[in-house]
């Protein structure tokens, strides 16, 4: 079962859900009161049903920030979200790593993301996406949305929609 996050919703009418991009802002705004200098560099999320085809099944989300990323002690806030509600900021006095210090892009929604790898073929349900730029040599020109999809990971350029994929090596 999907849970459905009511956003003010009137009594009786359908209930709208919280879409991936405001989540990602409202994380900012509980995080920032106490990591002004924070920074979100990765998002991880999955449904609770276990696979899903639409942005709307990803309902479980873990938000990852790197806190003072230009100072001499960088520290990591973690936040996640499930059953309509965030849980409470995280900090680890340790750096995040494999991963690009750049606030994540805004350009692509998940759901768009979600159109661009349908478009181009990819329609199997998906059991996890992680939206970062991976530190990775040569490092991505974008930040990606990765679908773990039966077989292979399919990645979506956050700020181009340009579709690839990975196969795992066995």
């Amino acid at each position: 079962m999907v849970l459905n996050c009511l956003l003010g919703a009137p009594f009786g009418t359908r209930p709208a859900r919280t879409d991936f991009l405001t989540l990602l802002g409202q994380a900012e705004e509980i995080v920032w009161p106490n990591h002004p200098n924070a920074i979100v560099i990765e998002a991880h999320g999955s449904p609770s049903s276990g696979q899903t085809s639409t942005a709307n099944g990803v309902n479980q989300w873990l938000f990852i920030f790197a806190d003072n990323p230009q100072g001499p002690e960088v520290g990591t806030v973690l936040l996640d979200y499930a059953r309509c509600e965030f849980g409470q900021p995280v900090y680890v006095p340790e750096a995040w790593f494999g991963t690009v210090y750049e606030t994540l892009p805004r350009q692509i929604g998940l759901a768009d993301a979600i159109q661009y790898m349908r478009d181009a073929g990819h329609t199997a349900p998906f059991t996890s996406v992680t939206l970062r730029k991976p530190l990775t040599f040569p490092e991505p020109e974008e930040a990606l949305y990765a679908f773990a999809l039966p077989g292979r990971f399919v990645l979506v350029g956050a700020l181009t929609g340009e579709v690839t994929v990975e196969i795992p090596q066995e």
